[in-house]
C-alpha cells in the first residue's frame, strides 16, 4: 500500500476499535452492524493483499534486474555480429543492412530483430567463423535469446501479478471508505447529542495527514508586537 492507503487502513482499523467499545450501544442497530462487517471484510482484504503487494514488488524488482542483464548479454551476441557483418560488407555489400543492432527498441521488439538475425545469419554461418566467430556463435545466440524470453516472460508475470494486486487493493480500500462514511452519517445522527462519543468518533475517523518534507530553510518567525 502507498502511505495516503497505509493512512486509511489505520484510520479503517481505529474505527474497528471504536465499535468494540461502543458494541452495546451499536449492536441493535442492523445498519451498523452491516456497515462494520463490511469495514471489517475490507481491512481483511488489505491485511492480506498487502503482503502480496510487498511480495510481489520484490519479484518484479528481480525479474527486472535479470531481464536487464539477459538482454545486456544477448545485446553483446548482436554486437559481435554487427561488427563482424560489417567487415563482411568489404566482400558482400549491403550484408550489414541485415544485422544492425536494435538500439532502443521495445523487449518484444529486440526480440524479433534477435530472431531474425538468427535466420539472416544462418547462411553466412562459414563467413563470420572466418572472422573467429566460435563455430556455435548462432547456437550461443539462440541460448542467450531463450533466456532473455524466459525472463522478460516472468518479469512480465511478476508485474501483472502487482498490478492485479494493486487492483484488489484499490476495491478494499473503496469498499473500507464507503463503509466509514456510511458509518459517518449514522454516528453523527446516532449520537449527535452526546459529545463524548462524537469526539471518540472523530478521532478515530480521522485520517491523519501525511508528514510534510522539512524544509532547507526554516520559516523566519512572525514579528511580535504587532
Amino acid at each position: 500500500m502507498d502511505n495516503l492507503e497505509r493512512r486509511q487502513y489505520a484510520m479503517m482499523l481505529a474505527v474497528l476499535k471504536f465499535e468494540t467499545t461502543y458494541a452495546i450501544d451499536l449492536a441493535a442497530d442492523a445498519f451498523a452492524r452491516e456497515c462494520f462487517t463490511r469495514l471489517r471484510a475490507a481491512t481483511a482484504t488489505l491485511e492480506q493483499f498487502a503482503q502480496t503487494k510487498y511480495s510481489g514488488k520484490n519479484a518484479a524488482r528481480e525479474g527486472r534486474t535479470v531481464k536487464s542483464a539477459r538482454r545486456e548479454a544477448l545485446m553483446e551476441d548482436l554486437r559481435a555480429i554487427n561488427r563482424t557483418a560489417r567487415a563482411l560488407a568489404r566482400r558482400l555489400p549491403g550484408v550489414n543492412e541485415k544485422f544492425k543492432l536494435p538500439y532502443g527498441a521495445s523487449d518484444l521488439v529486440f526480440l524479433s530483430a534477435a530472431r531474425a538475425v538468427v535466420a539472416d545469419a544462418e547462411p553466412l554461418v562459414a563467413e563470420f567463423v572466418k572472422f573467429s566467430l566460435p563455430a556455435d556463435f548462432l547456437d550461443d545466440l539462440r541460448a542467450d535469446i531463450a533466456a532473455f524470453e524466459a525472463a522478460l516472460n516472468d518479469h512480465d508475470t511478476a508485474s501483472k501479478s502487482v498490478a492485479d494486486t494493486n487492483r484488489v487493493i484499490d476495491q478494499g480500500i473503496a469498499d473500507g471508505m464507503d463503509a466509514v462514511r456510511d458509518l459517518d452519517a449514522l454516528i453523527r445522527n446516532k449520537y449527535r447529542r452526546d459529545a463524548r462519543v462524537l469526539g471518540a468518533w472523530e478521532t478515530a475517523s480521522h485520517v491523519e495527514r501525511a508528514a510534510r518534507a522539512a524544509t532547507a530553510t526554516a520559516t523566519p518567525a512572525a514579528p511580535t508586537g504587532v
